[in-house]
């Protein structure tokens, strides 16, 4: 364009008798001319480019500070496309560096470093059909680093106008991007949260339909062969840990693309075990895998294989990561996280406060035992429970209780420094520390005071009552009556208010109901449990269809405890609510501990006698089950049958005879019952009798702590 008309001509007329020549001497057509004339241009004036960026590249890259990038960025008037991102690339090399990331660190020359960009990028949107390799590199670095600079699309609006117009800008070109591009891309998009509708599936249908590239040989994504698989040699797992990350970070469900990974992984591992570099990326796969919820087992199992090879160059963060997406995904992979522990032990110090926690949060979540590693990492997490998060330390907390390991100096440790600070918890700590302590073996004042500031902190409880979900209501109130402390009702009734706004579950009702009477127990919730009870009630009506036997059996023994030990007896509602609940029991699939609770229920609840066929499968499975059922269970059953007045002379015969074989170990409470059954039942029952006159079990009823007046009626009525 800046020569004159004559010079045009004659270099059109030197490009058309070169192309002739290259033809075998035959002219070639005008449209072949057009296309070689544009080809000329392009590289021309990519040459160009290339010439005017080099004379800013230099100077930036012999910067030697952040502050210097920022003083050319000041001196410098106009900036060409190539230069313009590789200031980007240098800024965020020398950010994270100097630990200068976002808005605050960069200061004001940030918006113009964005208008800038902006500006650049427009006018390469309006011209996308040239270079769109090289405009996809630029696209690429530009949003590379602005996520490695922390910037976010709900920052300002000058950070979502970029990652909007880079967006706009990628989507035109992608298709001749190269894969290395892409992944880079997927990366940075995830990590900056940025949600675009048209990148993330337009991308991820390129990576299913033509496999994956590998960015040093310059192929890009063209032609749709179908032969293209992810076992090309071109392949490389940098660009796959990537692609996937990307997704694992955004939470961008992809599962036609996680089960292509996977299907190919067996075929992709095989010949690089050797390869030193992949380590890093078969943890970041199995991370997304498990970041995304895809647990397939096979896949794991071929990564567990690798990452145990590539174990001695695990850092302390790849054995973290590792042991996390393992226990995450629920595959069973004992020998790899026994190895990983073993490594891990040695190099405890060496892991940060999150990598305690997450490998900790591994072991219990995925129950493979660990005795030394919660022992070291006990030690390491108690000398620096300043440095953790509020997170950090109730995930820690949770791990040892889930895990069943006692660490009193760790958890006296964690509270003393949590007290002063719980006041400003989200719902979601709250809920988790309270059952970690519930979990935990460990009781000390220290408990008791945190249990109090947490019930007393108007803040924090509105806190729970307004933003926390359905699972942190319940695991709240089941966690206090859990550590028999007394809930207020009105903690209580807001918690309820709160579960009832969010459709509670099956298991949600059941084990709120728990906590309800649970509580009561401990002189908690007072006058408000019968009204409380009646809405629980209420919303099991609605989901009756939907519980399973385990909540069918604890939710009528909860209301049976609610209603007629510490009320009056069943309301209409309730009454109902036991009706409907029962009908839905299925009663031979019940284990022996939900059989015992039902036949409480139905020993004590006179409202299901109108449930004839349900009465009479509940005496055929206890009578079947009477020679195995353990001596608590078989003495709620006996009482049961009693009641129904059921069984025949030789089933009262072998009871008695099975209560003289287990009467020394039989608890006292379940010796009392069984009296009372026999002898409701009118079996003869002499030599049980006899034993009982003897004074040794009389005695040992009487020496209980429990022992009341009812348990002495009992014993008279019986005899």
């Amino acid at each position: 364009g800046s020569i004159d008309t004559p010079r045009r001509a004659a270099v059109r007329k030197m490009l058309a008798e070169s192309a002739s020549a290259e033809n075998d001497g035959e002219p070639v057509s005008a449209e072949l001319m057009q296309a070689i004339e544009l080809r000329v241009v392009g590289l021309m004036r990519r040459d160009l480019d290339r010439k005017e960026a080099s004379k800013i590249n230099g100077p930036l890259h012999a910067a030697e500070s952040f502050a210097e990038c920022m003083r050319m960025w000041k001196t410098i008037k106009s900036w060409p496309a190539l230069s313009l991102s590789y200031l980007w690339t240098r800024l965020a090399k020398w950010a994270k560096e100097e630990r200068r990331v976002g808005r605050e660190a960069l200061g004001d020359e940030l918006e113009r470093l964005i208008d800038e960009t902006l500006s650049v990028l427009v006018a390469m949107s309006k011209d996308s059909a040239r270079h769109p390799s090289a405009k996809s590199r630029v696209l690429t670095v530009v949003v590379q680093a602005a996520a490695k600079l922390e910037l976010r699309p709900e920052n300002t609006q000058r950070e979502a106008a970029l990652f909007s117009i880079v967006d706009e800008c990628f989507v035109k070109v992608i298709r001749q991007a190269s894969l290395h591009h892409v992944a880079t891309a997927l990366w940075a998009y995830g990590k900056a949260g940025a949600t675009s509708a048209s990148f993330w599936p337009l991308a991820e249908r390129l990576v299913v339909e033509r496999g994956l590239e590998s960015y040093n040989d310059g192929l890009s994504f063209q032609g749709g062969r179908s032969d293209n698989k992810f076992t090309d040699a071109s392949m490389t797992m940098v660009n796959l840990s990537m692609i996937m990350t990307g997704f694992a970070n955004a939470l961008r469900p992809c599962e036609e693309l996680c089960a292509r990974v996977a299907a190919e992984l067996p075929a992709l591992l095989r010949p690089r075990r050797d390869v030193e570099d992949d380590h890093v990326a078969v943890v970041n796969v199995a991370h997304a895998f498990a970041k995304l919820g895809y647990e397939d087992e096979q896949a794991f199992h071929e990564l567990g294989q690798v990452a145990r090879k590539f174990l001695p160059q695990f850092t302390t963060q790849n054995v973290s990561n590792t042991a996390w997406a393992f226990a995450k995904a629920g595959v069973p992979a004992s020998e790899l996280l026994s190895a990983l522990a073993l490594y891990a032990v040695p190099r405890a110090n060496d892991f940060s406060e999150q990598g305690v926690s997450m490998m900790l949060w591994a072991y219990a979540t995925a129950g493979v035992p660990a005795p030394s590693l919660f022992a070291t990492f006990a030690k390491v997490a108690r000398h620096r429970i300043q440095a953790y998060t509020e997170q950090g330390l109730v995930n820690t907390l949770w791990s040892f209780a889930k895990a069943g390991v006692d660490a009193p100096e760790l958890f006296e440790t964690a509270l003393r420094y949590a007290l002063p600070r719980i006041g400003t918890y989200t719902a979601e700590h709250t809920s988790q520390l309270l059952q970690a302590l519930s979990n935990s073996t460990f009781r000390t004042s220290t408990v008791t005071k945190c249990l109090t500031t947490i019930c007393e902190n108007h803040a924090l409880i509105n806190r729970i009552v307004q933003f926390g979900d359905a699972q942190c209501c319940v695991v709240t109130m089941h966690s206090l009556a859990s550590l028999g402390h007394p809930v207020p009702g009105s903690l209580a009734a807001g918690l309820l208010h709160a579960l009832l706004k969010q459709h509670p579950d099956p298991r949600h009702i059941t084990q709120f109901a728990w906590g309800l009477v649970t509580s009561a127990d401990a002189g908690g919730v007072g006058d408000a449990l019968g009204g409380l009870l009646d809405r629980l009630s209420e919303r099991a009506i609605a989901t009756a269809e939907a519980f399973h036997n385990k909540d069918c059996a604890l939710l009528l023994w909860s209301l049976w405890k609610g209603y007629c030990e510490h009320g009056k007896g069943f309301t209409p509602v309730a009454k109902d609510c036991v009706q409907t609940i029962a009908s839905h029991a299925k009663v031979n699939e019940l284990t022996d501990q939900d059989l015992s609770n039902l036949a409480i229920v139905f020993h004590h609840c006179t409202e299901l006698s109108e449930l004839p066929s349900l009465v009479q499968k509940m005496k055929d499975e206890v009578q079947a089950r009477l020679g195995t059922l353990n001596s608590q269970h078989f003495a709620t059953s006996v009482r049961f049958l009693a009641t129904c007045q059921a069984g025949t002379p030789e089933l009262w015969a072998d009871v008695e005879a099975a209560w003289l074989r287990r009467y020394r170990t039989l608890d006292p409470q379940a010796t009392v019952g069984l009296i009372w059954a026999i002898g409701t039942a009118g079996a003869p029952a002499r030599t049980l009798h006899s034993v009982v006159g003897s004074g040794e079990t009389l005695t040992r009823i009487l020496e209980d702590s429990r022992a009341s007046s009812q348990w002495l009626a009992n014993v008279a009525w019986g005899c």
